[in-house]
């Protein structure tokens, strides 16, 4: 029996009902019965269910009784799976390697993937024999030669993997799916659909994450990214893109995201509100690394993106203003007066008027504090020491309060470490040098901070700066202490992992490790 007409005709007549009786049991019209006995219509997804439950069958041999091709084709597909329209051998194509040009899928990837569906949705397991049976009659040759398109045989090695790593557990099928890798770049007989190299993609860099291969998995997610751009799909081009970053970074390779983002915001094809967010992620591991200068092009360019009235996103308010305080950090480390004072203005008059309902009254206080922190750090180099001083009490009390919402964990240690840093500078030039040293002390005792980019980069800039702020006061020894500090935490030689030391060679740490010399 192939075609649910034929099904439900013979298993009716087996158990002696009549179709009104079958009906009732099936909570549908005699007359509805009627029409698919007739094959004159398919069933509905929740009748299928009825039926494999009232009939005793695996939900996915109805779903294939039901699926709309005649009893001939599905006969072909079992027996004889060359004799299917679309599932027919082609003759040789030109070579992927040679056409880099994007894969569409067509009439035959459909029907495949909508064949092996409930395995993409984790729902194969029950129906493992019939699935098998599926791929195996897909893999098989006929007078030696494959009944299948070379093409059709790698959708099929692609369900059998997911099938045995669904049924056997994570990292069980790598092997497959890597071999499926390898195919796809080696020469072959037909062209291999994007959409079929991206969930392949997906699949390996799960399994190389889970078993913490950072290196294998940022590879893994950087091909899924690239095949779901191609093929047009923003949201899964996100989330890889984002996966593979975090990816890199694990392994210390914060510039290789820099590279990434870089050419995620190119072009016109990414979304307003995924290029927006990525110029920003761009921007701030930048500013993590010291790069403020070269962050400052796309602060600009997100901020444009967040002004437009048009982006119907509900937190363009918020990522605006935070674009812009990110902005404001960049001319106040650059020293560009002028800028900051601007940047500064707009700030302040955004969350002037900003409503509860554009930005929660918590991400207000935490935008106005950064923002007072940049200001505070701006009359240090004006030499306004006591207003800085009040303005950095007040960001302090911020940080004290049990309310505060910094990002994490991380961001208020380097808050904190900031404002001990121009604290200290403000304390030597008033001439409290007892105050001064105490508050320097507090600094280099500070533990290091968990993101270890923002430790090599941030924090031991810091560092770095308080070296001479304590060296030109004549505080030899603690200047000398704070330096070494700096040095030891970007020593490639001291570095307990791999991928620290990976990181302390990236051309960015190098340079701050070189200018410490």
């Amino acid at each position: 029996m192939l075609t649910f007409a034929e099904f439900l005709t013979t298993r009716r007549a087996a158990l002696g009902m009549s179709m009104t009786e079958l009906a009732q049991h099936l909570s549908v019209t005699p007359q509805y019965i009627s029409l698919l006995e007739a094959a004159k219509c398919n069933p509905s997804r929740k009748l299928q269910g009825r039926c494999a439950d009232f009939f005793g069958e695996d939900a996915e041999y109805i779903d294939f009784l039901a699926q709309p091709m005649s009893r001939e084709q599905k006969q072909a597909l079992l027996r004889t799976p060359s004799a299917l329209p679309f599932l027919t051998r082609r003759p040789p194509e030109t070579d992927l390697d040679k056409d880099d040009s994007p894969v569409a899928t067509d009439g035959e990837d459909e029907f495949i993937r909508r064949l092996f569906g409930p395995i993409d949705n984790g729902r194969a397991e029950a129906g493992r024999e019939f699935y098998t049976r599926l791929l195996d009659e897909m893999s098989a040759r006929e007078n030696g030669d494959y009944r299948f398109s070379a093409k059709a045989r790698g959708w099929a090695d692609h369900y059998r993997a997911a099938l045995v790593e669904q049924v056997d557990g994570p990292g069980t099928a790598r092997p497959m799916f890597e071999a499926l890798t390898r195919r796809y770049d080696g020469p072959t007989d037909g062209a291999y659909p994007d959409a079929l190299r991206l969930i392949t993609a997906e699949a390996l860099a799960t399994s190389y994450a889970r078993d913490d291969d950072w290196e294998s998995a940022a590879s893994a997610y950087e091909e899924a990214a690239t095949r779901a751009r191609r093929i047009g799909d923003m949201e899964r081009f996100a989330a890889a893109t984002r996966h593979a970053a975090d990816a890199y970074r694990t392994v210390g390779r914060p510039d290789r995201v820099v590279e990434m983002y870089s050419a995620a915001t190119g072009g016109e094809d990414v979304p307003a509100g995924i290029k927006a967010e990525f110029l920003i992620a761009q921007a701030t591991l930048l500013c993590h690394l010291g790069a403020h200068e070269p962050a400052l092009d796309p602060i600009r360019s997100a901020v444009r993106i967040w002004r437009l009235r048009s982006l119907d996103i509900s937190s363009r308010t918020a990522q605006l203003i935070s674009a812009q305080v990110l902005g404001l950090h960049c001319f106040v480390q650059t020293e560009s007066r002028d800028e900051a004072r601007q940047w500064l203005g707009r700030i302040r008059s955004t969350l002037a008027r900003v409503t509860p309902a554009e930005l929660a009254p918590e991400a207000q206080d935490r935008l106005t504090a950064l923002s007072n922190l940049e200001s505070a750090a701006m009359m240090v180099q004006q030499g306004r020491w006591n207003h800085a001083w009040k303005n950095l009490t007040g960001v302090e009390r911020w940080l004290d309060d049990t309310q505060a919402h910094a990002e994490d964990a991380d961001e208020r240690s380097l808050l904190r470490q900031r404002i001990r840093l121009l604290k200290t500078e403000v304390a030597l030039h008033r001439g409290q040098t007892r105050d001064a040293l105490t508050i320097a002390d507090e600094f280099m005792a500070h533990p290091p901070v968990a993101d270890a980019v923002r430790e090599k980069g941030q924090h031991a800039r810091m560092r770095a700066r308080l070296a001479p702020v304590l060296g030109v006061a004549g505080h030899t020894e603690a200047a000398e202490r704070a330096l070494a500090l700096a040095k030891d935490a970007l020593d490639p030689e001291n570095q307990p992992t791999d991928a620290l030391r990976t990181l302390c060679g990236i051309p960015q740490i190098a340079a701050l490790r070189d200018s410490l010399a």
